[in-house]
């Protein structure tokens, strides 16, 4: 008996390309749930971008005076809204202080506030005070203190959302250095 072939490939030939393709079509399937499961749980998280910048701001005609400010901006950059509750300052790495932020509401969006994907909101510390204090010497004084020069290290801005979710920023450079020489300020004046 002669079997029958079809461009020049009999049937058993033919039913192997076909285990072959059914085994492909599978294996893409499979990937293809997996890539709808990632990107579907990708978007549902709450991200955002937590940065924080030491700013002058100048005033009145050719710039007279000159106001400091550490400025903290929170950019949401996820797909899902974020209301922000509080921001704060965290120090430490096994025992943890915390201390809340409070702000001027005439240079500083409210809290809480509400974010959408994509907007920002900023928050303005001035940094000098009418008492001559600094903000500086404040959290040396009152936050750091116990920690030393490894709580500049570990020294973070929190931004704390209603859903329990808190983003951490690291203060650059500057505003480590300043608190460097804050504390070290504040140890030589109780000595």
């Amino acid at each position: 008996m002669v079997e029958a072939t079809l461009w020049g490939m009999s049937k058993s030939e033919w039913d192997l390309y076909a285990v072959f393709g059914t085994l492909l079509s599978a294996v893409a399937s499979l990937l293809a749930v997996v890539v709808a499961l990632y990107l579907a749980n990708r978007s549902s998280g709450h991200t955002a971008l937590v940065t924080i910048h030491p700013i002058i701001q100048l005033n009145g005609p050719k710039y007279q005076t000159q106001e400091r400010f550490i400025q903290i901006t929170v950019v949401n950059t996820g797909e899902r809204p974020i209301r922000i509750e509080q921001i704060g300052w965290r120090v430490g790495i096994a025992r943890k202080a915390h201390a809340i932020q409070t702000f001027d509401q005439s240079s500083s969006a409210k809290l809480p506030t509400e974010l959408s994907h994509g907007q920002s909101a900023r928050w303005s510390i001035p940094t000098d005070h009418s008492s001559g204090a600094s903000w500086e010497s404040d959290i040396a004084a009152k936050l750091l203190h116990d920690s030393g020069v490894l709580g500049v290290w570990s020294f973070r801005a929190f931004v704390y959302t209603s859903v329990g979710r808190t983003f951490f920023a690291r203060p650059g450079s500057v505003i480590k250095a300043r608190l460097t020489q804050a504390l070290r300020d504040y140890r030589d004046s109780i000595n």
